[in-house]
């Protein structure tokens, strides 16, 4: 269930439950979270920094590049928005767009259509596409892709996949951790904004 949804007593049960069974399978706690549906409660970001995480990816605030996360914002319609403080908690840039779900994924419910089912050429493609553009407007930048392994483990997905990570190859792109990236850029990032 998306954090938006739960107590703060129930969204750090989750947290803590979750983060036991990936320490329970690898040895070592989660140093990144994204959340269900990138959906965060007002606690979230709170909760993180208390259990020590690194980095969140679901806020979906810039294309590219690294930011500090900030708690207590205000945004309310026909008022400019208030920032609240940032945070050490690194956000990594995500985004609908670069995530399979959306492109391939068919759902039919009683009051909505997902249509899905795209062509996989086109994805990749538009993903590519982002790819060039990130390259064109800096000098650096992440991009991140999600794939869900239901989602983009069909024959057709995969040869698509494959096809993009040769593509990024080709023009020397790095394949890293986030935890490895928001390690370095912190070495070089301001501090907080409080």
């Amino acid at each position: 269930m998306p954090p938006a949804n739960l107590s703060r007593e129930q969204e750090e049960w989750n947290l803590v439950r979750g983060n036991e069974a990936i320490r329970m399978i690898t040895g070592q706690a989660a140093r990144g979270y994204r959340s269900p549906s990138w959906d965060l409660s007002p606690h979230t970001i709170e909760l993180l920094l208390s259990h020590g995480f690194l980095y969140e990816s679901s806020l979906m605030g810039h294309d590219y590049q690294l930011y500090r996360c900030r708690v207590g914002d205000r945004i309310e319609l026909e008022t400019p928005a208030v920032f609240g403080p940032e945070t050490d908690l690194v956000e990594m840039p995500i985004s609908w767009s670069t995530d399979d779900y959306p492109h391939f994924e068919y759902m039919r419910m009683p009051t909505m259509l997902a249509p899905g089912l795209n062509w996989a050429g086109g994805v990749l493609e538009n993903w590519y596409d982002d790819f060039d553009y990130m390259t064109r407007i800096g000098e650096s930048g992440v991009l991140t892709y999600t794939c869900h392994p239901f989602v983009i483990g069909r024959g057709h997905r995969m040869l698509m996949l494959e096809r993009l990570i040769e593509k990024l190859k080709s023009r020397g792109t790095q394949f890293r951790t986030m935890e490895a990236v928001a390690r370095e850029w912190l070495e070089t990032a301001p501090p907080p904004k409080r």
